[in-house]
């Protein structure tokens, strides 16, 4: 029966890397990252940066988010539109640079690293939505994690010291194009049903490129102590599904020789937009200012306005571009024991405006400017136990983000004026191992 409807499933943003995080550590420092760039989270935020990778890095991990937003309804004594599920990710990060002469020449091979961040949630339950342009939603948290599904796969590559540039793509969930062919037989007087479907899916993967660079100051003294990163990534729509369903409705009467065929066959659209990621660039610096302290920010534009709904069709006023500026802080301790080498503390913050144009029309798209709160540690364990001589590194991460309140008066006379605002909490833990 649901294909007898023009299916429209909520856009989710497809942003779980962008907005909490690929690692602990990047999530923890506000996901400042683009000039600091190191480690399997370089995959995302700056392929360049893999060029500082050594050996063999592998990392596993977990990842959580729940939303606890609201939209409220004055006058009611019901929170309406609340609810949104919570996401579990299982996560894995691998950084190497490809130095193995017993493979490949090492002439050939020094200047290269690779490296791929991925992340896979419970795709398989999803669900859809059935709503029109002017039921309110909210644009951000959906029932749709199969859009929250990111593998980033990049190669880096160094000409330098001081520089390097990288490149890779993002490969994003299968587009998916159906043809459905549903046929009813209703026979009365008892409403007994009998129908019969055909359903042919078609798929295929989005793939999107992405490109950044890295260098380093080339002065005396220098050494490491500013890096600055540039980083672009290119625009990726999700269809989970379009295509069209034929439906033919006949009717058996008791005594009527010749089956009713009241409702003509109709051959309904199906749209369903399931992520969005608009283009982006973003400008990071990285500043060591002791052994010990990191400090980064980051400066990010985000191509919106080309934004559309899961009929294709741009609000009115459509979405406008955004800039996010985004600070991290990481301190590290070197106590000197035997088996902890180091253990670090990590804070950051982010503001992220919202792409929604003032909703007090007949469109009720909802989404709130949000401050993001950011916080972790990290610890690094070698020689444990004498046995295991490579290095153990343990990180977590945490995010609050706290939604703005809004008041929206809603000119469409379907619903009264809305309350939003709420808080989603994330957090990330992961181990890495490295040889």
């Amino acid at each position: 029966m649901l294909l007898l409807l023009p299916a429209s499933a909520a856009a989710q943003t497809m942003q779980t890397f962008e907005e909490y995080g690929v690692g602990p550590r990047d999530s923890a420092m506000g996901n400042a990252f683009t000039g600091v760039a190191e480690g399997f989270a370089a995959a995302f935020y700056n392929p360049a940066g893999l060029s500082q990778t050594e050996g063999f890095h592998l990392t596993l991990g977990y990842k959580f988010i729940a939303p606890e937003v609201t939209a409220k309804l004055p006058g009611y004594s019901a929170d309406h539109f609340t609810g949104y599920p919570q996401s579990h990710f299982g996560m894995f990060g691998l950084a190497t640079d490809l130095n193995a002469p017993s493979i490949i020449n090492p002439k050939y091979t020094e200047p290269f690293t690779f490296g791929v961040a991925f992340a896979i949630t419970e795709f398989l339950h999803s669900y859809t939505n059935y709503y029109d342009q002017y039921t309110p939603y909210f644009f951000r948290y959906q029932d749709r994690p199969i859009a929250l599904l990111p593998l980033y796969v990049t190669l880096g590559i160094k000409f330098a010291s001081w520089f390097s540039i990288g490149g890779g793509i993002v490969v994003a969930p299968s587009a998916t194009y159906i043809d459905a062919r549903v046929h009813t037989d209703l026979y009365l007087p008892k409403a007994t049903f009998n129908s019969q479907q055909g359903l042919v899916n078609r798929a295929h993967s989005i793939v999107k490129p992405l490109a950044g660079i890295l260098f380093r100051i080339p002065l005396a003294g220098m050494d490491d102590r500013l890096r600055v990163g540039l980083t672009w990534r290119d625009e990726v729509t999700v269809i989970d599904g379009r295509g069209h369903a034929l439906n033919l409705m006949v009717i058996h009467i008791p005594g009527v020789t010749q089956p009713l065929k009241p409702i003509p066959p109709m051959n309904v659209p199906i749209r369903t937009q399931s992520g969005f990621t608009p283009m982006q660039a973003a400008f990071g610096l990285a500043v060591r200012a002791t052994r010990g302290t990191l400090i980064s920010t980051d400066t990010i534009w985000k191509r919106w306005h080309t934004w559309t709904n899961y009929f294709f069709t741009k609000p009115d006023p459509p979405f406008h571009d955004t800039f996010e500026q985004r600070v991290g802080v990481e301190q590290t301790f070197f106590p000197g024991a035997t088996w902890l080498e180091s253990w670090t503390l990590r804070g950051g913050w982010y503001y992220q405006p919202t792409p929604t144009p003032p909703q007090n029309n007949e469109w009720n798209i909802l989404d709130n400017d949000t401050h993001v709160f950011t916080a972790g540690f990290g610890l690094r364990f070698d020689r444990v136990l004498g046995i295991i001589k490579t290095p153990i590194n343990f990180d977590a991460g945490f995010q609050v983000h706290y939604l703005i309140p809004e008041h929206i008066e809603n000119q469409h006379d379907r619903f009264p004026p809305i309350d939003t605002g709420g808080l989603v909490y994330s957090g990330t833990a992961a181990v890495e191992l490295a040889w």
